[in-house]
């Protein structure tokens, strides 16, 4: 791959750029990101191939830590048997785990996106007593009992902020 993409740089002029990875003589495994251009000419040479490599392992490594946290992450949101729900600050869906998945019988895709109170009340804002409510005011943990009329279940939610780098609620963590 690497010789094929300095053959194109050598014959087109135009930039390439490879992720690759070597093993040296050691057996340590080092990732390396290439950059070239070629000015062609009349023969099968080029009149000049210039390019840079750089290691890019410890970045790599990164990417690969955070995929596997990533992972790992999902897997323990999923695994979770209460329903969680993740809110943005407008109360709409961004997330849900497994379970509340199951719950609401729909795919993710129309649940994303929908307004938490209208997806479990068929309202088009919160009621009064909603613990969404209360912990805008109160900037910290509430819950209340509620009643799904679609489903017909009364679930008791929790809500909790989570605040951004301002300091404001960014997201809510609704369990039910």
């Amino acid at each position: 791959r690497v010789l094929q993409a300095v053959h194109k740089a050598s014959k087109s002029g135009y930039d390439t750029h490879i992720e690759y990875r070597v093993i040296l003589h050691n057996n340590n495994v080092r990732w390396i990101f290439s950059r070239g251009h070629g000015d062609p000419s009349d023969s099968d040479e080029p009149e000049h191939l210039m390019g840079v490599s750089l290691d890019i392992t410890e970045r790599k490594q990164m990417e690969e830590r955070i995929t596997r946290a990533s992972v790992e992450w999902h897997n323990t949101f999923d695994a979770i048997p209460d329903l969680v729900v993740i809110l943005d600050g407008e109360f709409k869906i961004i997330r849900v785990n497994a379970a509340a998945k199951s719950y609401f019988g729909l795919p993710t895709g129309e649940i994303i996106g929908t307004h938490c109170f209208s997806l479990i009340h068929g309202r088009e804002k919160p009621f009064e007593s909603c613990p969404l409510i209360k912990m805008i005011a109160s900037k910290s943990h509430e819950e209340a009992e509620l009643y799904d009329e679609a489903r017909k279940s009364w679930l008791r939610a929790t809500t909790d902020p989570v605040f951004n780098e301002s300091g404001e609620i960014g997201q809510v963590i609704y369990t039910l």
